[in-house]
């Protein structure tokens, strides 16, 4: 019986230092190769750069067509109803956007947080795909290489949350997904009343948003002619507070599980959603000229939502989901 037992010891003792040895030889392995430790340093120092401040206020969150004086005394430093030329307007008492939703206006408090000024690129989620060994992006076959800097590239929510979790490591400070009521607010220029995130707060095309035909000019330069409308980023002016394409070039993915009745019964307190669900909420739009723009797909209190993980039907539209991400720290990154 002892022999057997210091035999099994033996055998043990063997394994592990086997098993030792392997994981110190796939830790060489996937030691990032000097080309890859450049990109991800210059990945690194881009997200610095381009992570804005917001500090944190109150707003009403939801379609604010529907604001009365009764809802606004309820946030005590609720801004006047304006435009960001800051030209007072008068809610119409109608909904701006279809669907039910988000009728439910309702108080929400955030606190202050960093959120990204761009969408993630092709290039920055190739950094990624390299770093962890994923699977690249099928954007790499749909665009090349020579655009890949330029072009909000489309993923899954589980792929979209990984990234931005790496993201954070990378740069040293912990990073997620935004919250949809962390999206709204910086859309809505920290809660103002304003329907359209650009520098105007109203769609003026080939000014403040791409016409249909400068995303087909794109198209040709690039020898893209299959490819429908690319998401290209940075090429239009940000809102007031300084973000990009937030109207469209994509839709993005927020942390949030979607309910189309959270707004009845939302905390007021930076709110993140159900605790459960089967479809998380999307914000934003898919690449496509402002003279062809649908404007409820536009508007920044529209919701949609898909499933975090596509199923065979649905693999095709993924390409269409996008991230910016945010660092959910009381001050800025330095």
């Amino acid at each position: 019986m002892m022999k057997r037992n210091i035999a099994v010891i033996l055998f043990s003792s063997i394994a592990l230092s086997a098993c030792a040895k392997s994981t110190e030889s796939n830790q060489k392995q996937t030691k990032p190769s000097p080309e890859l430790e450049q990109k991800i340093q210059k990945l690194v120092e881009k997200t610095k750069k381009n992570m804005i401040f917001v500090e944190g206020g109150s707003y009403l969150m939801g379609d604010f067509g529907l604001v009365t004086p009764e809802l606004e005394k309820t946030v005590p430093d609720s801004m006047a109803v304006k435009n960001p030329k800051g030209n007072t307007e008068k809610p119409s008492n109608q909904p701006f956007s279809p669907g039910a939703d988000n009728k439910t206006l309702h108080k929400v408090s955030l606190s202050s947080f960093n959120m990204n000024a761009y969408k993630t690129t092709l290039e920055d989620f190739n950094t990624f795909t390299e770093a962890t060994g994923q699977v690249a992006s099928t954007d790499n076959k749909r665009y090349g290489s020579n655009i890949a800097h330029e072009v909000a590239t489309g993923m899954a929510w589980q792929q979209a949350k990984e990234y931005c979790q790496w993201l954070g490591q990378q740069v040293g400070t912990p990073m997620d997904l935004p919250t949809e009521a962390q999206w709204e607010y910086v859309a809505r220029n920290k809660g103002q009343y304003t329907l359209f995130a650009t520098n105007t707060g109203k769609v003026e095309p080939k000014k403040n948003l791409w016409g249909l035909d400068q995303y087909d000019n794109y198209r040709h330069s690039h020898d893209l002619q299959t490819v429908a409308n690319i998401p290209v980023i940075g090429q239009t002016p940000p809102n007031p507070l300084g973000f990009y394409d937030l109207v469209t070039n994509n839709y993005e993915w927020m942390n949030d599980w979607y309910d189309k009745d959270y707004y009845k019964h939302s905390p007021s307190n930076n709110p993140i959603g159900p605790k459960t669900g089967t479809e998380k909420v999307l914000r934003g739009t898919v690449a496509m000229g402002a003279d062809n723009l649908m404007m409820a797909d536009g508007f920044n209190i529209a919701r949609s939502k898909a499933l975090p993980i596509p199923n065979d039907e649905s693999k095709s539209k993924y390409r269409l989901y996008s991230v910016r991400c945010v660092a959910n720290i009381q001050q800025p990154i330095k």
